[in-house]
């Protein structure tokens, strides 16, 4: 799709959060693995989704709270309930800018997704 250039859709690709904590961890109490899901020792972020990965995209040079959300996680403020709170409006805001959001199953029922956007259709691909 990213080969359609400036007609290609805002596509955002939502990951595990556990996925997302391997690259950016928080201080926070490490949650408990999901059963259903297989372990995460070697997985790995394709590289072409970097652009295009939510917890990369909040993280972006010009996004209106980036540098404070990088400021307070390189001071390891994680645990602060106002940094976690930025992090969720941070990807409220830009999943509902998005046009396509790719996600697995499991991951489209998780809470940022159904709370954060207006789904319209879903199309389902066991193969992502």
């Amino acid at each position: 799709m990213k080969q359609l250039g400036p007609d290609c859709p805002r596509i955002v690709r939502v990951y595990n959060e556990d996925i997302e904590q391997l690259e950016y961890p928080l201080l926070t109490e490490p949650c408990k693995p999901r059963r259903t899901e297989a372990p995460l020792h070697g997985k790995v972020i394709d590289q072409n989704m970097l652009d295009i990965a939510l917890h990369h995209l909040i993280r972006k040079e010009g996004n209106q709270y980036s540098q404070m959300l990088r400021t307070a996680e390189l001071n390891r403020n994680s645990r602060n309930s106002n940094v976690m709170q930025l992090i969720s409006r941070l990807m409220f805001e830009e999943l509902r800018n998005a046009e396509v959001i790719l996600c697995t199953c499991v991951d489209s029922g998780a809470y940022r997704i159904f709370q954060g956007t207006h789904i319209r259709q879903v199309l389902h691909d066991t193969g992502i």
